[in-house]
């Protein structure tokens, strides 16, 4: 009974160590490469994770910038071909964008660019948070098999673990370009709320006498519900 119960214990333990390796997260300078102008033809591969990222701007950012230091390296416009759009960055999903970049890169004998490894892959699990982000083994190797010989690179370093500073950078200079004002608000000055219920005031009761109700008021005037009902 004991043997029995013992070659139990080893069999869970040699499962729970399986798992452990499966789960591992790995590094990505062991799979990836930093870029450096090779003279050979470069297939850019720029990903948005949703509809929002690429219609606000961040997409093509993301692209300027890739091509900007491209440039820097050395590499001629003439030789980048872009792939780009939004996908998955789980490698498990259906990829056609990266997979179709990666066709025209072997076709061209030449490599694969990334801007950074987030944009190749995350965990398949990733919550957007930093923690969840960082792919595993398998996942680096599912992503080595689909390449199947491509070499990949990315712009900065491929270990760097966050990238968000530079989506942060992009997004701000996307917010400036709609004209959001950034910062943070300027302090009102003495007296503003006092003035501002002498302005507003007699046209919140005008509105009422006319039949508005408070909520289309304070939509109107741009004060706060509560605000309204305290003017009336």
């Amino acid at each position: 009974m004991s043997r029995m119960m013992g070659r139990r214990h080893r069999r869970r333990q040699r499962i729970e160590f399986a798992r452990s390796i499966a789960h591992k997260h790995g590094r990505a300078s062991d799979y990836l490469q930093q870029f450096a102008n090779q003279g050979i033809p470069v297939t850019l591969f720029c990903r948005a994770s949703s509809r929002r990222q690429e219609s606000n701007g961040s997409l093509d950012d993301a692209i300027d910038d890739a091509r900007r230091e491209l440039r820097a390296m050395g590499v001629p416009a003439n030789k980048i071909v872009l792939f780009e759009g939004v996908e998955s960055s789980c490698i498990w999903d259906d990829r056609p964008i990266l997979k179709d970049a990666i066709e025209h890169a072997r076709r061209q004998r030449g490599v694969l660019v990334a801007p950074s490894r987030d944009r190749l892959l995350r965990h398949a699990e990733f919550d957007g948070t930093a923690a969840s982000e960082m792919p595993t083994d398998a996942e680096y190797k599912e992503l080595m098999r689909l390449a199947d010989g491509v070499p990949l690179f990315t712009i900065c370093h491929p270990d760097r673990e966050s990238v968000r500073a530079g989506q942060t950078r992009r997004g701000l200079r996307s917010a400036t370009a709609r004209g959001v004002k950034l910062g943070r608000p300027s302090a009102k000055r003495a007296g503003y709320k006092k003035e501002r219920r002498h302005e507003l005031t007699p046209k919140a009761r005008r509105l009422r006498r006319r039949g508005w109700t408070c909520r289309a008021i304070a939509k109107e005037l741009g004060v706060p519900l509560a605000t309204v009902h305290t003017w009336l």
